[in-house]
């Protein structure tokens, strides 16, 4: 218990000895590093010497994506343009000859694209017809079959096969059906 008086004294001791020497430094006068001038008016000036590049906030990169030769530049650099201004002149000599060759080649194909219709449509017409024998003739087994597995004069295997067979040609000539309807709907617009 004494030793906690001790310990608890030297504390105290402590603490009221840096409140003092604080408060005593804090009284102390303050160093001053300045020069008293008297006032007088005269411009304040500051350089400063930088290396660098301005650029304009409105500043645009062009791009011409297509060929040709520039007969003709309109602007010169440094020149205000603005939208729909022509900054230059292609020589149209080199692109009305391209034109012209594309509008040839343009003509072909849709020559080729017309006879390519015209097959199309007989290549349809004759895959309908086929796929309409194919069912009628499914058909008649199918229906023959089935009266046929009624008398038990074929197997249950025999049947579904002949079943299976109608159903497949039934499918493909429906399909047949509607991809003619479609080409035609198609060739009309």
């Amino acid at each position: 218990m004494k030793n906690k008086k001790v310990i608890f004294g030297v504390i105290v001791l402590a603490v009221v000895s840096s409140t003092v020497l604080f408060f005593n430094n804090a009284k102390a006068e303050p160093i001053q590093d300045f020069e008293l001038v008297p006032i007088e008016s005269q411009d304040i000036v500051s350089k400063i010497y930088v290396n660098g590049v301005v650029k304009s906030q409105n500043e645009r990169k062009i791009n011409y994506n297509g060929t040709g030769v520039v007969k003709e530049i309109k602007v010169s650099l440094g020149d205000n343009v603005k939208k729909g201004d022509v900054l230059a002149v292609l020589d149209s000599d080199q692109l009305e000859y391209t034109i012209e060759t594309d509008q040839i080649q343009l003509s072909i194909e849709k020559e080729q694209l017309k006879q390519i219709q015209l097959e199309g449509n007989r290549s349809l017409n004759e895959a309908l017809k086929s796929a309409q024998l194919t069912f009628d003739d499914a058909s008649k087994a199918f229906n023959r079959n089935e009266a046929l597995f009624g008398a038990k004069a074929i197997s249950k295997l025999d049947f579904e096969k002949s079943k299976t067979e109608y159903e497949q040609a039934k499918s493909s000539y429906e399909t047949a059906q509607k991809i003619l309807v479609i080409r035609l709907m198609v060739r009309a617009y």
